[in-house]
């Protein structure tokens, strides 16, 4: 399994509230986060609307849906309330992106993204986090994207029964293809 991976951020879902990995970990097997490009991407709004469309059966795989958006917490207010999602929104904005980051306390993950909208992929540990893989998906459909996602949950969870899968968010082989 790879390094572990704490974070505290605002949760849109919970009015606000602080969201915690070790609360994450301690009640799912996976957690998927997706790394959102902006509050005004088209594409991270389809995502994000797919995922919902989705999470029963996420949800069936004991997978949390995390999304992040490297904005202010009134801005992931909106897409709450508009989307009515079944998950929270985490909001994870740098103070200063003049690196092409966008994320502070994710941003370790978007370096592995070749580009946001973007999703990686963690394991549960008793109460932490671990960074398992990035699951790459086709620009072209959303749903080839929740696709994408349901069949690496369940490749980790084949692979994690016959030894560890990926590797720490600094290491070279951090993707696997995905």
């Amino acid at each position: 399994m790879g390094e572990s991976f704490e974070f505290a951020l605002p949760d849109t879902g919970a009015g606000g509230e602080t969201r915690t990995a070790t609360e994450l970990a301690g009640s799912h097997d996976y957690v998927v986060a997706v790394l959102l490009r902006d509050h005004y991407c088209p594409r991270s709004r389809q995502l994000v609307q797919s995922l919902a469309a989705a999470y029963e059966e996420l949800a069936g795989r004991s997978t949390a849906v995390v999304p992040v958006l490297p904005d202010c917490p009134e801005r992931a207010s909106l897409w709450q309330r508009r989307y009515d999602l079944p998950f929270g929104l985490l909001t994870d904005p740098k103070s200063v992106a003049d690196d092409g980051n966008a994320f502070d306390t994710f941003e370790p993950f978007q370096r592995l993204l070749p580009e946001c909208p973007g999703t990686v992929l963690f394991e549960s540990d008793g109460d932490q986090l671990r960074f398992a893989r990035t699951v790459q998906t086709d620009r072209a459909s959303d749903a080839s994207a929740v696709d994408a996602v349901l069949a690496a949950i369940d490749d980790h969870a084949t692979d994690s029964v016959v030894g560890p899968v990926g590797t720490g968010p600094d290491a070279e082989a951090a993707g696997d293809g995905f």
